[in-house]
């Protein structure tokens, strides 16, 4: 760890789930940093996978993050293990890789001018994660060059996947290109 009394640059080796990963980070100025604002970037990675940030962040009132956001794996199921989560249909989709625009706004993450791959499938678009109400909302617009699910999985089967015990209804579904 690196410090002086406007930077903090520092670099942590970590046990994240199952993974060695390494945490690197760099703030430019500590003090806007807490008030109004520094430039920083922030990687985490393991052996195939890695996250990354670089742009404005600021720590009042909580945290806000205004720049680009990096994420890539070798195996998308793999990276969703990672951090924690698990999605079935996805553990066979193969490498992943993902670029944006990242901007947070108290409990939300909006990823704009998104584009990716996951398992040789392109996509571009938008996506919004909410963490503000009892479950999370995610919501977002998005182009894909075709769309698989990734195994045997049926569509209905794969809606009602559970965030809770209420199927999702599909008649709010406004439309699939």
């Amino acid at each position: 760890l690196f410090t002086d009394a406007l930077r903090r640059t520092g670099f942590l080796a970590m046990v994240w789930g199952p993974h060695v990963s390494d945490l690197v980070f760099d703030i430019e100025d500590l003090e806007r940093f807490a008030t109004t604002g520094s430039p920083m970037d922030v990687t985490l990675k393991s052996k195939s996978m890695l996250l990354g940030f670089s742009g404005q962040g600021r720590a009042e009132k909580g945290l806000k993050l205004a720049g680009q956001a990096t994420a890539e794996a070798a195996d998308i199921g793999g990276l969703l293990r990672w951090l924690g989560m698990s999605v079935q249909t996805l553990d066979r989709a193969g490498a992943a890789a993902f670029q944006s625009g990242l901007e947070t706004n108290g409990l939300a993450m909006t990823f704009g001018s998104l584009t990716g791959d996951i398992g040789g499938t392109s996509l571009k678009g938008k996506i919004t994660l909410s963490a503000g109400a009892d479950r999370p909302k995610l919501s977002g617009d998005l182009n894909v060059s075709a769309l698989s699910l990734w195994g045997p999985k049926t569509v209905t089967s794969l809606l009602a996947q559970p965030w809770s015990e209420e199927p999702i209804k599909v008649e709010d579904v406004a439309a699939v290109d």
